[in-house]
Parts: C-alpha cells; sequence; structure tokens
C-alpha cells in the first residue's frame, strides 16, 4: 500500500468543504433576505416549504442558548476532520479505493455543515433554518444540517453493511497492509 500522505490533496479537500459551506451560507443569506418575517413559501407543496427560524440550540432546537457548546464542538470536529483527511490523503489502491473514497467524502460533508453553522453561531449568535418538510413533522433545517445528516448516513450505512469495515478504515488510517482473509 503506498502510505505517502499528500498534504496539497488535504487543502484541496478541505477548501471543497470550505466551498460547500460557503454555498450554506449564501442559501442562508437568501433565506434572510427573501423569508424573514414572511409567512412559509411552497416550494415542492407535497415535499417541502420555505420557512425562516433562528435556532440557538442544537438539532431539534436542544440545548437553546448554549452556542459556546456548539462552536467549540464543530471546532475541534473540522480539525479533527482536517487530520483524517491528511491520514487518507495517501493514493488508493485497488484493495482501498472505495475506503479511502467514501471517509473522504464523509468528511468533507460532515466539515462543510459544521463550518456552516459554526459561521452563523460566531456571526449571528443562532442559526438559520429554512427547510420545512410538508409530508411529515420534522424540526426545520438547512443546508448545512442536510450535508451532515447524509455525510453520517453514508458512513453508517457503510459500517453496518461492509463486512469488516472498521478494519479496513483503521489499516487505511494507520498504513497498515489489508488483511487478506477479506475478499470484500
Amino acid at each position: 500500500m503506498n502510505t505517502k500522505r499528500r498534504p496539497g490533496l488535504t487543502v484541496l479537500l478541505t477548501l471543497i468543504a470550505a466551498a460547500l459551506a460557503a454555498v450554506d451560507q449564501w442559501c442562508k443569506i437568501l433565506a434572510q433576505r427573501d423569508l424573514k418575517g414572511q409567512g412559509p413559501k411552497k416550494a415542492v407543496s407535497w415535499l417541502f416549504e420555505l420557512r425562516y427560524a433562528e435556532n440557538t440550540g442544537a438539532a431539534f432546537s436542544m440545548l437553546e442558548n448554549h452556542t459556546w457548546i456548539f462552536m467549540v464542538l464543530a471546532g475541534l470536529v473540522t480539525v479533527l476532520l482536517v487530520m483524517v483527511l491528511y491520514r487518507f490523503s495517501i493514493k488508493p489502491d485497488k484493495q482501498n479505493r472505495f475506503t479511502i473514497l467514501l471517509v473522504r467524502l464523509v468528511s468533507i460533508l460532515v466539515m462543510a455543515g459544521g463550518l456552516g453553522n459554526l459561521i452563523d453561531r460566531s456571526v449571528r449568535g443562532y442559526v438559520i433554518d429554512y427547510i420545512n418538510l410538508t409530508f411529515m413533522d420534522f424540526p426545520i433545517f438547512n443546508l448545512a444540517d442536510t450535508f451532515i445528516t447524509v455525510g453520517v448516513a453514508i458512513l453508517l450505512l457503510y459500517l453496518i453493511f461492509k463486512r469488516h469495515a472498521f478494519e479496513e478504515m483503521e489499516s487505511v488510517f494507520e498504513g497498515k497492509e489489508k488483511d487478506s482473509h477479506d475478499p470484500a
């Protein structure tokens, strides 16, 4: 296995996460400009509507008015994910290509979502939410929340359905050869 780390790739992947966070911020600016003080706007009526909300808590408004906790947590997760991206910046071979690409994708999505909401908390003191599902009773959320949810869901599905997933990720992280006992 080629274990040579590529710092330039880490920077590029981190910039991709930052660009996704910028898209999230742009959507929030539009939501604040076009939705604040207005009623809900139908988007795809059977699926979702756009509705402005300010959230000082976490998911489902838990721990409201404890913004500093989420800022510290998002900062730590971002640093951790940059370290993960660095560890997974090796050139993939046939055996570990899928695992490396998956870990990169998950890291980018979770980092982008964390950064998007961290920027909100740092600048505004709250997170702007604007997507309201109409087909079920669910809290209002935003694009950053979607990035985090999709990233975590991809990782969980991989860990559930891929035999020896933890061992494979650990071997890549530590730069070890994959065991030949696992054909998957």
